[in-house]
């Protein structure tokens, strides 16, 4: 990709985009280089079959997160569920905010565990227990709605930002569920966003997929 847009540079060097496009991909490339990682030495240690855990079972499961005491939160698509599991693989609690949820998101941070509803547009907040403590949102385009809500990412401060995918934003809330700021159109263009999916927070820069 370097190469080709490396030849377009040369016939057309007076196109900004596509020298910003060359020097991000070179950045890129060299924080790759200098933190290299190899999958060789990873191996499958055990899995977890939702057919085995009965109640507890999580049938399609689209996203999940571990918390420090390595308890896993899973969230079931087509069952609208959260299913937690401990440690020693024991199905701990399942919960189902919503008889016509479909559950996709999810992150923790301390106590708060987020999770995002794609059929209601809804975010609820969990505790740890698996109590629904709050929840906010609602079908729209303006701020604070949302059109097929998909990831979601706590920072260190406790901000969530959430992946609108309908609308081709991502939208910035505080701990209190308040609207904060938002960012994304819909476009193919770099910095524009085109059915977004999955996002990740890490000090003041916001990855979106």
């Amino acid at each position: 990709a370097i190469k080709e847009l490396e030849n377009l540079s040369e016939i057309h060097p007076e196109n900004i985009a596509v020298a910003n496009k060359i020097e991000n991909l070179r950045y890129r490339d060299s924080i790759r280089s200098e933190n290299s990682f190899s999958y060789n030495h990873l191996v499958l240690d055990d899995f977890y079959d939702s057919s085995k855990y009965k109640r507890f079972s999580f049938s399609k499961p689209v996203d999940l997160a571990v918390d420090n005491e390595k308890n896993i939160y899973i969230t079931s698509f087509s069952s609208g569920r959260l299913t937690i599991i401990d440690s020693n693989g024991k199905g701990i609690e399942t919960v189902k905010p919503d008889y016509g949820s479909q559950l996709y998101g999810i992150d923790i941070y301390k106590n708060t565990i987020a999770v995002t509803d794609y059929k209601l547009d809804l975010i609820y907040i969990f505790n740890k227990k698996g109590k629904l403590t709050k929840s906010f949102g609602k079908p729209g385009k303006g701020k604070g709605q949302f059109y097929g809500l998909r990831g979601i990412c706590l920072d260190y401060s406790g901000f969530f930002y959430v992946v609108d995918s309908g609308n081709n934003r991502i939208q910035k809330f505080n701990g209190k569920g308040e609207f904060i700021q938002q960012f994304g159109s819909k476009s193919e263009y770099e910095g524009e966003l085109s059915s977004p999916t999955g996002i990740a927070v890490m000090k003041d820069i916001v990855y979106v997929t």
